[in-house]
């Protein structure tokens, strides 16, 4: 999953060659959330906890992990001051054809001697032939929170 801040952003930061790679024996799906920070804006961190555990994600595990990111108390003032409007959201099919960088387009699948790291930007106004359809975007969805 890919945040965008503006509602008109059409760029995603890739961090690493194979971040967009398919796994093993399965599909990606590249998610994109457009927000705008907002002050009446509907997802803060609170609201955001609060229908995570609605969907069933152990409420330990996301206070662990909410922990590692410093936020011991997602209802506090501190950790809801800023709140965003929800601007879109799309998905988009990674497959052959889609604008990244992986490992397989290097010969052998390794990466040029001194070559340590690739970050990357990519235009999803160049990927239009993957974006999912709503009902194939709730089915990824639905996989997602299962």
């Amino acid at each position: 999953m890919k945040t965008s801040a503006r509602a008109d952003a059409t760029t995603v930061s890739i961090s690493s060659c194979d971040q967009l790679a398919e796994p093993s024996g399965g599909s990606l799906v590249l998610v994109h959330v457009n927000v705008e920070r907002s002050h009446q804006g509907i997802l803060s961190i609170a609201s955001l906890v609060s229908e995570i555990s609605g969907l069933g994600v152990a409420k330990t595990q996301l206070a662990k992990g909410l922990a590692a990111l410093g936020c011991l108390d997602p209802l506090s003032e501190d950790w809801n001051r800023m709140s965003c409007g929800l601007e879109g959201i799309s998905a988009y099919r990674v497959a052959e054809g889609f604008p990244r960088i992986t490992s397989a387009l290097f010969p052998g699948g390794v990466r040029p001697d001194g070559i340590d790291s690739i970050a990357y930007t990519v235009d999803l106004r160049s990927a239009k032939d993957f974006v999912l359809s709503d009902g194939d975007r709730n089915v990824a969805f639905s996989r997602i929170v299962a």
